[in-house]
């Protein structure tokens, strides 16, 4: 997943791949799952959101499923 995550950053900017990330103050967002913290990008203005769960992990149960809601998690 942070392939694609980096593919799309780099398409979004048009930059080199970004050499470290830091938090951005008051990047923090609420989703369905719980809390996410955005990362600065080398190009001012840019949070990054990377790693989003979107469904439950397909496994044991889940296994050839139609995608099940997102496991909700504590902490960010």
């Amino acid at each position: 997943m942070k392939l694609p995550a980096m593919i799309f950053a780099l398409v979004l900017t048009g930059t080199a791949m970004p050499s470290a990330f830091a938090q951005v103050p008051d990047s923090t967002l609420s989703v369905e799952g719980g809390k996410i913290q955005g990362v600065a990008a080398d190009v001012a203005g840019i949070t990054l959101y990377k790693a989003i769960p979107f469904a439950a992990p397909p496994t044991g149960a889940n296994r050839w499923k139609a995608p099940q809601p997102v496991v909700a998690w504590s902490g960010v």
